[in-house]
């Protein structure tokens, strides 16, 4: 496992009167975003890149005094000697000093360069912004200070708390699960008697005669810099191009008394610079392609406000209006059926809606069934977010709590994802299945499945939560003891369409896969190991692996750009 260090700034000064406002005031804002924006953009891709990394210190203080940079060379050696490397640029630094620049936005004309002592108040602006949220995790932390750490659970209490808030900035942020979603969502425009309508609604707003189109505009966005070296973050787009420029307008920052956040909620929202008129600055592309699939559902909305649609006789008012129409027609009955159908339809499994088992079983279904022979898996999918206020909470229980009212039992007592699922297996040794699908279920192989779609229950330790809140409900149900039933499985949706193409092509197959994550979990020779999540698992069981995946996007694409090269 790749340990890392961040690079901070008590590591190389020990001045602790200076702070990140006046290190900038005497900076133009404009570069200071440009330089910023342009080492996070190279991060983008190449977030652990040992020599990355390294390259990009040296490049920042290639003309910073020679005692300094004996220092920082001394700093990364030491560094070395204890098996680890230096992790200077990072999502969360890069979004805390974005932050302070855009709330302390001066008007001084941008320059073509820093000039070598403003190269030097940046640098030290940046690793003071990195001292900022590990401190933050220093004090969450020194709660457990003299604790003896006995278990994986002694673990999760110390590491849950200090790691969660910032754990979304993480890694790289993946364009093609994004892109196949928003595919869906205008395939079932496309074929949906209301939604139809709304599409025609949208084309006309932006002048387009397929939402094929559409997508090919925000694609070429973010693709075409990735194919360069370095990647370019500032995009030129002539005021004649009003297509794309109308596309980029939601996503545009205002800079006017804007208010910095823990949760970088502004930032997240709008991630686009616009300067000189027609420079675009992507501040960062994580929040982006997360944007890619929202401002879809969010440039529906506006134009559907605009034109005084309706749904169901009543006016589309405003956004959370529509998301709640949206979340309705097409989050679990599209999304989330017609993913799992495609990554399943070629393995010859028994494959059961929870629409089709609502008309037959009337309550108690599970979102989707899947039978293969003498395994069956029972899959509860649940659209839900962790709010910032939880994350920044920095304890333990508070975190637990909230997560158990999106997967156990909400504040008013209803089943949520596991209870529900233990509602359905005791159904389903019943015989309660039987008119459905007909096999002997006395004696198969129950896989309690939970598909979520935030990024933040990725991390490791929320799938053992889970699994330990099912035992314990289990056995005060007196369900626990039928051996044939698995530990639960957190399942994140991205990751299911990520690797969609090995599990429809059975490269992989999914008991195979949910048999050795419990394994691992089981013979883990770290607390975080035995606390790893699914997702972690996955993606490291397909590291080696030599695959196209989604293939389903390249496909697509290149029909997109073939219909539009034939108009």
């Amino acid at each position: 496992m790749e340990i890392y260090q961040v690079l901070e700034y008590s590591n190389l000064f020990e001045d602790r009167n200076v702070t990140v406002p006046s290190l900038l005031q005497d900076i133009p804002s404009v570069t200071m975003l440009e330089v910023v924006a342009h080492y996070n953009g190279q991060f983008h891709i190449f977030e652990r890149d040992v020599k990355k990394q390294l390259s990009f210190l040296t490049q920042w203080s290639a003309r910073f005094p020679d005692e300094l940079q004996m220092q920082i060379a001394e700093y990364v050696k030491g560094v070395s000697r204890s098996n680890s490397f230096v992790m200077f640029i990072n999502n969360t630094s890069s979004y805390i000093l974005m932050e302070y620049i855009l709330a302390n936005f001066n008007s001084l004309p941008p320059a073509e360069s820093l000039l070598p002592e403003q190269e030097l108040a940046l640098f030290k602006a940046y690793i003071l912004c990195t001292e900022e949220w590990t401190s933050a995790q220093e004090v969450a932390l020194d709660k457990f200070k003299g604790n003896t750490v006995k278990s994986a659970l002694d673990f999760l209490k110390i590491y849950l708390p200090a790691i969660l808030p910032y754990f979304d900035n993480q890694g790289f942020h993946d364009f093609r699960i994004q892109a196949i979603k928003a595919k869906y969502f205008f395939e079932f425009c496309s074929g949906d008697a209301v939604f139809s309508s709304y599409l025609e609604l949208f084309l006309k707003e932006y002048n387009l005669s397929s939402w094929k189109e559409y997508l090919m505009h925000i694609l070429t966005f973010y693709i075409s810099p990735l194919a360069k070296e370095p990647i370019p973050t500032i995009a030129i787009v002539p005021s004649e191009e009003k297509i794309a420029i109308k596309f980029l307008e939601p996503f545009l920052i205002d800079i006017t008394n804007y208010r910095q956040d823990a949760d970088f909620l502004q930032l997240r929202t709008t991630p686009v610079f616009r300067f000189d008129n027609d420079k675009f600055m992507f501040l960062s592309f994580n929040f982006f392609v997360d944007k890619i699939f929202h401002s879809v559902q969010f440039d529906f909305s506006r134009v559907l406000i605009k034109n005084k649609a309706t749904f169901a006789g009543k006016v589309i008012k405003d956004y959370p209006h529509f998301k709640s129409i949206y979340g309705g027609r097409f989050s679990e009955t599209e999304l989330f059926y017609r993913t799992m159908n495609y990554v399943f339809e070629k393995n010859k499994y028994i494959l059961i809606s929870g629409s089709v088992l609502q008309g037959t079983l009337k309550d108690g279904e599970p979102d989707f069934y899947i039978r293969d022979k003498g395994k069956v898996y029972f899959f509860e999918y649940k659209d839900v977010v962790l709010n910032a206020k939880t994350k920044f909470s920095y304890d333990y229980q508070t975190i637990v709590d909230e997560f158990n009212k999106k997967f156990v039992q909400n504040q008013t007592g209803d089943a949520k994802g596991i209870t529900q699922l233990a509602t359905i297996i005791k159904k389903y040794r019943n015989g309660a299945f039987q008119c459905v699908d007909p096999h002997d279920y006395t004696k198969t192989f129950v896989y309690p499945v939970v598909v979520y779609t935030d990024h933040s229950f990725d991390m490791h330790g929320f799938n053992y939560i889970l699994k330990q809140e099912m035992r314990a409900y289990l056995e005060n149900q007196e369900m626990s003891n039928d051996l044939n039933v698995k530990d639960v499985i957190l399942l994140s949706l991205d990751s299911l369409i990520k690797f969609q193409d090995l599990f429809r092509h059975k490269i992989l197959k999914i008991n195979n896969c949910f048999n050795e994550y419990y394994s691992n979990a089981i013979k883990g020779k770290t607390e975080e190991e035995r606390l790893s999540s699914f997702d972690t698992f996955m993606h490291q069981k397909t590291l080696n692996m030599t695959y196209t995946s989604p293939q389903m996007l390249f496909e697509n694409v290149e029909e997109w750009i073939l219909s539009m090269g034939n108009k």
